[in-house]
């Protein structure tokens, strides 16, 4: 059995996006969250600026938060884009930052 190392994740170790809602309420904030396979979330909640809410599997409260200067719909499928476009995880960490991509992806 091969032992996996950060250096040797492949595009296998990424989950699949599995549902995106997009009708969703952050606190009283209108959202949308995009749900992986691994149970991770990726969340745009309609605030002033977007706030882009990374979970990990079984959390509720954010592991990371970014601020978007974009409409919470643009911003969310420009998300699911960008992952369906990335050939790897390499790729993935390298436009979306390796802490990012190790929530949704432990």
């Amino acid at each position: 059995m091969a032992v996996e190392t950060a250096g040797t994740r492949t595009a296998a170790a990424l989950p699949a996006i599995v549902g995106v809602r997009t009708q969703a309420t952050v606190a009283g904030h209108d959202a949308i969250v995009i749900r992986f396979e691994s149970g991770a979330r990726l969340r745009y909640v309609d605030d002033d600026p977007v706030r882009e809410e990374w979970l990990a599997p079984g959390d509720e409260t954010p592991t990371r938060t970014n601020r978007r200067e974009t409409p919470v719909q643009e911003a969310a499928l420009g998300a699911v884009g960008a992952y369906l476009s990335f050939d790897d995880r390499a790729h993935a960490s390298f436009v979306w930052g390796e802490e990012n991509v190790d929530v949704l992806a432990p």
